[in-house]
């Protein structure tokens, strides 16, 4: 009933929290802290050495994710000295992220006894890593108390290439907090305004996706691991995306078209991870050399790209770019 009670928890928490235009950034960074890690935390109980509930393992990871989109959104809010627990924290929550992915993916692969093993090792042994490292370095007080005094910056290779790591701005204190997440979504490089890439305003989540989106449906399928994997990438890039939104819905400008343009990428959104899904195992038996589940999953994989393909081109993808980089401040 107690793991019930936080999965109820997580589904019900909302991302967005009401800001003001005046609100500076690190401001914002402290509102999206709270009650993150307690989350988190709850959570995590679920896992010991006799069963790993499947049922807990999504809203954990996404509370994970929540977290680490924290760190990348505010990389500057947190300080450097004496030592760099925003670094090690970030690596941490990106491991735990991964190996819950990886484990949740058993679902959809017949994986044998002793690779399945192998992962909830793995998994169980990051657990234990992270909460040592949580009580060494103070991991909950130092992410639910970002500086709200002064900003602190990093090599531009440390951040996330999902946000700041793709463009060459950085915050101001000068600027609101809203203002920088503008900034964080508009990259305020000059452009040719008569390019075809001009309505993207040089976005660099939404910039990425129009310029990959042709590349994409250029395939002739996703059997290929780098074909897999560029796919895999358009999708998380896009859930960056709806993630900054998410939390910062006061950074769109108002249109009768927001919520139905909102709604289409996060159908987008789904319509990928459930190509996705059907990658997974594809590669699983590619690399095990598995000829019998091998040539099923590719039956499913080549069904699942053309009905991506399809809904795509029938609900008008790039237009729905254009359209969207018209709402950003």
């Amino acid at each position: 009933m107690e793991l019930l009670r936080h999965i109820i928890l997580y589904f019900t928490l909302v991302l967005a929290v009401p800001c003001a235009w005046s609100d500076p950034f690190c401001d914002l960074a402290q509102r999206q802290c709270s009650g993150k890690w307690e989350l988190m935390t709850n959570l995590s109980v679920a896992l010991n050495n006799d069963s790993i509930p499947s049922n807990a393992l999504k809203p954990l990871r996404s509370s994970i994710l929540q977290i680490r989109d924290v760190l990348d959104i505010f990389p500057f809010c947190f300080p450097t000295q004496p030592k760099d627990i925003w670094r090690l924290l970030r690596s941490d929550a990106n491991v735990g992220y991964t190996l819950l992915g990886d484990f949740i993916d058993l679902q959809n692969v017949n994986y044998s006894a002793t690779a399945e093993l192998k992962l909830k090792l793995a998994l169980l042994g990051w657990l234990e890593l992270f909460t040592n490292h949580a009580a060494q370095y103070q991991y909950q007080k130092y992410f639910e108390s970002p500086d709200i005094s002064q900003l602190y910056f990093r090599k531009q290779s440390e951040y996330s290439v999902m946000f700041w790591g793709n463009t060459s701005s950085v915050p101001s204190n000068a600027t609101s907090g809203l203002d920088t997440i503008g900034l964080l979504m508009v990259c305020t490089g000059s452009f040719n305004q008569t390019s075809l890439i001009s309505y993207l305003r040089q976005l660099p989540q939404v910039g990425n996706l129009a310029s990959r989106y042709d590349t994409l449906c250029s395939f002739s399928n996703l059997t290929t691991v780098g074909n897999a994997n560029y796919m895999h990438d358009y999708k998380k890039q896009l859930r960056a995306l709806l993630n900054v939104v998410k939390m910062f819905p006061d950074a769109l400008l108002e249109s009768t078209n927001t919520d139905a343009l909102l709604q289409l990428a996060a159908q987008c959104y789904a319509i990928l991870d459930k190509t996705h899904a059907t990658i997974v195992p594809y590669l699983y038996y590619l690399e095990a050399e598995e000829p019998v589940e091998l040539a099923y999953s590719e039956i499913l994989v080549d069904k699942a790209f053309y009905a991506m393909k399809q809904w795509l081109e029938a609900n008008a993808w790039p237009d729905w770019l254009m359209l969207f980089s018209s709402l950003i401040i």
